[in-house]
């Protein structure tokens, strides 16, 4: 039976695998980071419980067995096995590392979803194999609200949308698991051509860039940043419409699209990282979780990335600086805090 691997087993993984389940005739197999990771989930008897909390009214919960492994894929001979199809929703930073051991079983043939925040990610996958052998590559951006204990219950608390798009503006058939994504009614997933994807991709960037530093900075709940002055939302708009409209390779692409001028307004960008806040209020951003836990964050992927567009096309950057090198010391201060046994500050 052909195969659809999973690199990246937390909340969204979880959803995704459990939902494609349902759908597909794929068999559904999970990447795990480690053997300790593996007989954790062979402890749970191989099990995922997804529960649907979107409707408390009628809150439901369903058990699914999903195969797992924490070596490469092997065939009957023991020799590495061909992975036709796989998502990948690790952090932006964990997945370079992540994917390294499952390289020798990936070639040009290979169909690959990415679900996840930031930019970045792509241009250092593409540099690990040469130009004639990279994967078929597609991009999703998801906006379900999900979460995952340490029991590997996915509660899915928020209902979104999944969108897909290529990561190359080309004319590629489209894998049968993208397939069976587009027809699961849970994920409410959508097909979009490479450039309304990336629009997509690089609105939700600076929302990001508003939202996930600051809460993880004040420790705050998303909707906490309304009562607070919106002179930092103003600044990170600014420098970050600044460096994306100065990208040459970004101009090439949106020549002479005047919804990419629109998407570019900086009141409407505003207007949008309000309601954001106002929408997910209640919710804790996953960089201010990464902090609380002393994670290392994706701020390198979100600030950090409109840091490196303004130093590529001459643009300075010095809020985002500084809220990526703030994020970065708030990690640190906690790992400091937790290393001498300090009582943690809320």
């Amino acid at each position: 039976m052909a195969k659809l691997y999973f690199l990246g087993a937390g909340s969204i993984g979880g959803l995704v695998a459990t939902q494609i389940s349902n759908v597909t005739k794929l068999d559904i197999v999970l990447l795990l980071r480690n053997e300790r990771r593996l007989n954790k989930y062979l402890n749970n008897n191989s099990k995922f419980i997804y529960e649907n909390l979107t409707n408390l009214r009628n809150p439901t919960k369903e058990e699914y067995h999903l195969r797992a492994i924490s070596h490469i894929p092997k065939d009957h001979g023991g020799l590495p096995e061909h992975i036709d199809n796989l998502i990948i929703t690790t952090k932006c930073h964990q997945t370079v590392e992540a994917l390294e051991p499952y390289i020798s079983c990936i070639s040009e043939k290979t169909n690959i979803l990415l679900i996840q925040n930031g930019f970045g990610v792509e241009s250092k996958l593409k540099k690990i194999w040469p130009q004639s052998k990279v994967p078929n590559m597609f991009q999703g951006v998801i906006c379900h609200g999900v979460f995952k204990d340490r029991f590997w219950n996915v509660k899915h608390v928020g209902n979104g949308d999944l969108k897909i798009g290529r990561l190359a503006d080309e004319d590629t058939e489209v894998p049968q698991f993208i397939q069976d994504l587009l027809v699961s009614p849970v994920l409410n997933a959508e097909l979009l051509s490479f450039k309304d994807l990336l629009k997509i991709r690089l609105e939700k960037l600076i929302v990001n860039c508003c939202i996930n530093p600051l809460t993880a900075i004040y420790d705050c709940l998303n909707g906490e940043l309304l009562q607070l002055s919106h002179r930092q939302f103003h600044r990170v708009i600014n420098e970050s419409v600044r460096c994306l409209t100065a990208d040459k390779e970004l101009s090439k692409i949106f020549v002479n699209d005047a919804a990419f001028a629109q998407l570019m307004d900086r009141e409407r960008l505003l207007k949008t990282v309000l309601k954001v806040c106002e929408l997910t209020k209640r919710n804790s951003s996953s960089m201010r979780e990464d902090v609380r836990q002393v994670h290392q964050t994706e701020v390198d992927f979100l600030n950090g990335y409109i840091s490196d567009v303004g130093k590529k096309n001459k643009v300075f950057t010095p809020y985002n600086d500084m809220l990526s090198e703030m994020v970065k010391n708030r990690v640190l201060l906690n790992y400091k805090r937790e290393e001498s046994g300090a009582r943690w500050v809320q």
